[in-house]
C-alpha cells in the first residue's frame, strides 16, 4: 500500500514538472512578445525627434552647399 502510495506521488510530482516547465516556455513567450511591443514603442516615442534631428542635418547641409556655392 505504500508503495502504491509513493509511486502515485512520483507521478503527481512528475506531471506537476512537466506542468511547470511549459508555463515556464509560456511565460518566456509572453515575456518576449513584451519586450518587443516595449521596444516597438519606444522606437515610435524617439521617432520624431530622430525625425526633426535628420531634417535639421539636411537643413544644414542645405544652407552650407549654398555658402560653398560660386556666386555667378
Amino acid at each position: 500500500k505504500a508503495m502504491d502510495t509513493i509511486m502515485e506521488l512520483q507521478q503527481k510530482i512528475e506531471e506537476m514538472e512537466r506542468c511547470n516547465m511549459a508555463l515556464r516556455e509560456e511565460a518566456r513567450s509572453e515575456k518576449a512578445k513584451l519586450v518587443k511591443i516595449i521596444q516597438e514603442l519606444k522606437n515610435r516615442q524617439f521617432q520624431p525627434e530622430a525625425d526633426e534631428y535628420r531634417i535639421d542635418l539636411e537643413d544644414d547641409v542645405n544652407f552650407h552647399r549654398s555658402d560653398v556655392e560660386p556666386r555667378r
